[in-house]
């Protein structure tokens, strides 16, 4: 069979030779679009930047705290904050030791978050860290998403301890 009638049901019988050719090629595309998966898609875009980036709490955002995220924007570590709005978060700087990994987080393909946790389902889950306060040393959970939604700027997390007797919403900025 020629190439011609291969591709002839694709082509009205009445079309144009310019019209087949346009059916043709929109069919292609139409092909590779849906074989290229959404996650790959979804991946093309880039960790958040590099170097010391700040943490802020509540309505008229105040800096409590930063971290650093790594040359190639994949991991996070020096982590810091001190809480002032809520007594019972302790008094003191909070600190957490190490480099931790950031993942992908690509709900349904839309658009890529970097995430300080993990994932379960469609369900983020907070990193268990150790943290150190004033002497002690406690197990808080963390987690902090960067462009939240696809948008680079918009940045977000929550730091629950003690039983949930401490959560703080949080938000960063480069």
């Amino acid at each position: 069979m020629s190439d011609r009638k291969r591709h002839r049901p694709i082509c009205s019988l009445g079309a144009t030779r310019a019209g087949c050719r346009f059916a043709v090629a929109v069919a292609v595309a139409v092909a590779v679009a849906v074989a290229v998966p959404a996650v790959a898609l979804a991946a093309a875009h880039p960790p958040p930047a590099a170097g010391e980036w700040k943490l802020l709490q509540g309505t008229a955002p105040l800096v409590i705290g930063g971290f650093t995220i790594s040359h190639n924007g994949q991991s996070i570590s020096n982590i810091r904050l001190t809480p002032v709005q809520d007594p019972s978060c302790g008094t003191g700087e909070i600190t957490f030791a190490g480099a931790h990994k950031l993942h992908r987080y690509s709900p349904q393909g839309a658009y890529t978050s970097w995430i300080l946790g993990t994932t379960k389902g469609r369900s983020l889950v907070p990193a268990n860290l150790t943290a150190h306060q004033a002497g002690r040393t406690f197990t808080a959970h963390l987690y902090l998403v960067f462009a939240i939604g696809g948008v680079k700027k918009d940045n977000g997390g929550q730091l629950e301890f003690g039983g949930g007797a401490c959560v703080m919403q949080l938000t960063s900025k480069k």
